[in-house]
């Protein structure tokens, strides 16, 4: 089972879009929600969800 955050992040991942830094900081996202983007992604990496590149491995497809 993953959060809904990570979810959001494995969607933004396969659509080839996963938030950089200048799209957050110009929605006005603070350093907090920065790191807690990292941590989401370092979870998914750790799942085999997403790969090194922030690809989406076969297992995370699952979820998709």
């Amino acid at each position: 089972m993953i959060s809904p955050a990570q979810l959001r992040m494995l969607k933004d991942c396969a659509d080839g879009e996963p938030t950089d830094y200048a799209d957050f900081a110009d929605r006005g996202g603070s350093a907090l929600g920065w790191a807690n983007r990292e941590r989401v992604i370092s979870a998914l990496v750790r799942q085999g969800l997403l790969d090194d590149d922030l690809k989406v491995t076969e297992r995370g497809r699952v979820y998709l």
